[in-house]
């Protein structure tokens, strides 16, 4: 074989190597591309579900008082406004429902009546909508259910407010004797204290009164308990009050209660 042979053979070799390179790299490009979109890449699924939440849904809602240029009025506004995405308008009607509906709002008038909120007719329009992803649906379907169920336990209203009050300064009082028993007290701020205005994470259980009418006896056959056993039952209620924290805010008592 001649040298212009051999040189013609290596031609053809490189050629078809570089062609055979290029149609692999293709091929791997269109692989990839492909993937991004596939059912079974988690990641594409993911990515899709969140741009159907993102995305906007023609929700209608009755009227809504938007004229308030304060931070709730801007809530509201964003709850009517169907060019926002329909998550963004879920999240503002769950923070307005929070200030519409005091801690005691909830029990007052029949349990069966219809709680005339905004923010709460907006949750169960987006709940009935065809339209609403799953997610948001199954996040509205949450806080209307929590709504309803209080409504269908409630108690007199003014009973639920003082059953939240004397909850607030019990548990303002065992944060205060913690600190003091750790030598913490006072505090810088007063950022650690609850107040009336605060949605807390538990309230005391039961429909009745509380404390009960009965406290008196109460106490009584608890002095009769062997000693171990009223301090361990004492410093577990202590323990209960300590864990009571706001979830309508950022509750300092993390930041200041002693360690």
């Amino acid at each position: 074989m001649t040298d212009d042979e051999k040189a013609v053979r290596a031609e053809a070799k490189a050629e078809k190597q570089r062609l055979a390179r290029e149609a692999k790299e293709a091929k791997r490009q269109a692989n990839k591309e492909a993937w991004i979109t596939h059912p079974a890449n988690a990641n594409a699924a993911w990515i899709e579900r969140q741009l159907e939440q993102k995305a906007t849904v023609p929700l209608p809602v009755e009227p809504i008082e938007t004229a308030d240029n304060g931070a709730l009025g801007r809530l509201r506004a964003i709850m009517a406004d169907q060019e926002q995405p329909l998550y963004r308008r879920i999240e503002a009607a769950e923070t307005v429902l929070q200030y519409e509906l005091a801690p005691a709002s909830l029990a007052s008038g029949p349990a069966t009546s219809e709680v005339a909120v905004g923010s709460l007719r907006f949750l169960r329009a987006a709940i009935d909508l065809s339209d609403t992803p799953d997610p948001l649906r199954f996040r509205a379907l949450r806080c209307v259910a929590a709504i309803e169920n209080a409504r269908a336990s409630r108690v007199d209203g003014d009973q639920t407010a003082a059953k939240h009050e004397t909850w607030i300064t019990m548990a303002n009082a065992e944060r205060r004797r913690s600190m003091i028993e750790t030598g913490a007290w006072p505090p810088a701020d007063a950022s650690w204290c609850l107040t009336l205005a605060d949605v807390l994470n538990r309230e005391p259980q039961g429909s009745g009164p509380w404390p009960p009418g009965d406290i008196g006896g109460l106490l009584d056959a608890a002095k009769l308990r062997p000693q171990a056993k009223r301090e361990a039952d004492r410093e577990a209620f202590r323990a209960k009050l300590r864990s009571v924290r706001a979830t309508n805010r950022v509750d300092d008592w993390d930041r200041v209660r002693p360690a």
